[in-house]
């Protein structure tokens, strides 16, 4: 059989093979192994190629080939295969010389050892862009393709453009078919699982989908509700204002809940009415416009809102029962405070009068022994003008002693407006010469030391009146304890930035148990009747409150120690 006839039969029945299977193909890689093994058993080429020309790499790719196994068929044909441009990609096939002689290319195959093959380059171009899919047909036939051939060919490159195109689409459609039921299905499933009420409306307010959640919240199924008016969910007045809302916003697109979203009233099948948070969307789906309302049940939060504010209630009133009761506790606290005052200035007064008759004692005895002696002079006519004079001069030296005294202790108990710079070391020795009469009176020997800066701000009297009240203490303790030798030793000195006075005594001390409450109000350890226990509270309130210092107390089982420090 000649050439002519074999191959322009051969492509001719190849083109009829390719027609009759344009619907056949499922996939391109079935139509791509197909269209190769169609050229060899109906065309009689030699082998067939689909190639692919990489623009990114700038070379020739092999996709799919016939017959199977001939991947190194192709040999060094790819590397002198043409570039497809703009130019040379066209739907006329291009008709290839490829000669083994020229020492270009290497054999197709061992079987086939001839020296020059004809080739054909038939695009497969897409409908819609230009592709760059070839299909590569060899012949073992030196002589080129004539003018029928290339013809038939350019058929061959039609139909397959054509069945390529259809597939792309077709896939292209299946594609879109698979995501839209995959989108479908995932819609579906959120759907009927979200914890919230999802309700689909028409325009026209009929209700088309209503969700599991939505039934729950509702107690209506799907069934009941589909193709009725949305408003069944809804009580007065929003059912019978409702279709106005949807027929204002679909004319003049004024946002009230649609977009936007608020707390409003739904009606359960029981009739039960109870707090929504409605958010309502507008879609549009195949030209018809829809709402999509997502429904959450507030019920617990509104509940516990109430429950909120009722208990804010309770507690704005409980706030002004407690101020009320504040004011009156701090109006109870001030009377007592005054009455601890009082009660303090009372108990200071008989201590002064105590320490007052100590004073006066001597110079009394004084005046009644000059007394005696001038009624004695008179009668034993011994007196004269000289005598009476120089006696009389005695006694009212002693008087004016005695009036002294008076004022230097109604100075001292007298409280200072402002604080002064005051020297330590002044005010601890005129608080003992107030009491050095009664301390010798008792055989109390008082001992002092004095180092460093003296120099204190404050109230001085009122910390005489606290030296006072702790020197009053000692000196009861020392006669209840009866030491010896009792003694009290008083010191002065300078520690960091703060100024340091300490009283101590051997009068026994006190038990440690009473330590933190040897300053509270009416606590005392003197003997029954013996003192009232306030002295010490307002000798720590003067101390920490006025002067900003601190008053400590502690005991070592010979004596107590009292230590003031004031800044």
């Amino acid at each position: 059989m000649s050439r002519e006839i074999h191959t322009t039969t051969g492509i001719s029945n190849y083109k009829t093979a390719l027609r009759q299977k344009w619907f056949s193909w499922k996939d391109v890689s079935s139509f791509f192994e197909q269209v190769c093994n169609l050229a060899l058993e109906q065309g009689g080429f030699f082998c067939a190629f689909i190639l692919e020309w990489e623009a990114g790499e700038g070379k020739w790719k092999k996709l799919v080939g016939a017959p199977q196994g001939s991947a190194e068929t192709l040999g060094d044909f790819l590397k002198h295969l043409p570039e497809p441009t703009k130019k040379n990609i066209s739907p006329e096939p291009k008709n290839l010389i490829l000669s083994q002689s020229s020492g270009k290319i290497i054999s197709l195959s061992k079987s086939a050892q001839k020296g020059t093959y004809s080739a054909m380059l038939v695009p497969i171009l897409n409908l819609e862009i230009e592709s760059k899919i070839f299909l590569f047909l060899v012949s073992d036939d030196e002589s080129e393709f004539n003018e029928v051939e290339n013809e038939l060919l350019a058929d061959v490159s039609y139909h397959l453009s054509y069945a390529y195109s259809h597939l792309i689409e077709q896939n292209r459609r299946l594609s879109a078919q698979k995501a839209m039921a995959t989108s479908e299905k995932k819609f579906l499933a959120i759907f009927e699982t979200v914890v919230d009420a999802i309700i689909l409306i028409t325009e026209g307010a009929e209700i088309i989908m209503f969700n599991p959640a939505a039934e729950k919240m509702f107690g209506f199924s799907s069934d009941e509700v589909t193709g009725k008016n949305v408003k069944v969910l809804m009580p007065d007045p929003f059912y019978s204002e409702h279709d106005s809302y949807i027929e204002r916003y679909i004319h003049t697109s004024e946002k009230r809940i649609i977009g936007i979203g608020r707390e409003v009233l739904a009606i359960k099948q029981d009739g039960t009415i109870f707090p929504i948070e409605l958010a309502v969307s507008e879609v549009h789906l195949d030209g018809h416009r829809y709402f999509v309302g997502v429904i959450r049940d507030i019920t617990r939060r509104k509940n516990a809102e109430d429950s909120l504010v009722a208990k804010n209630e309770e507690l704005e009133l409980l706030n002004k029962s407690l101020e009320a009761r504040i004011d009156h506790e701090m109006s109870l606290r001030r009377e007592r405070e005054r009455t601890l005052e009082a009660q303090s200035r009372m108990a200071a007064m008989g201590e002064m009068i105590g320490n007052i008759a100590h004073q006066w004692r001597q110079p009394l005895n004084a005046i009644s022994i000059l007394i005696q002696e001038m009624e004695f002079a008179y009668t034993e006519q011994e007196s004269d003008e000289k005598y009476v004079q120089d006696t009389t001069a005695r006694i009212l030296d002693l008087l004016q002693s005695m009036s002294q005294t008076i004022d230097d202790f109604r100075n001292f108990y007298k409280p200072n407006k402002e604080k002064e710079t005051f020297s330590l070391r002044n005010t601890v020795e005129k608080s003992l010469s107030l009491v050095a009469a009664s301390m010798k009176n008792q055989n109390i020997k008082i001992e002092t030391h004095f180092s460093g800066n003296d120099t204190a701000y404050g109230y001085p009297n009122e910390l005489a009146q606290v030296l006072l009240n702790i020197l009053s203490n000692a000196k009861d303790a020392l006669l209840q304890h009866k030491p010896e030798i009792p003694s009290i030793l008083v010191r002065i000195f300078s520690e960091e930035d703060r100024k340091i006075v300490v009283v101590k005594d051997n009068g026994g001390g006190f038990d440690s148990s009473v330590g933190d409450k040897i300053f509270l109000p009416y606590f005392s350890t003197k003997e029954q009747g013996a003192g009232v226990g306030l002295g010490l509270y307002m000798s720590k309130a003067i101390v920490e409150k006025n002067m900003g210092g601190k008053l400590t107390a502690s005991s070592d089982g010979v004596g107590a120690e009292f230590r003031i420090e004031l800044p």
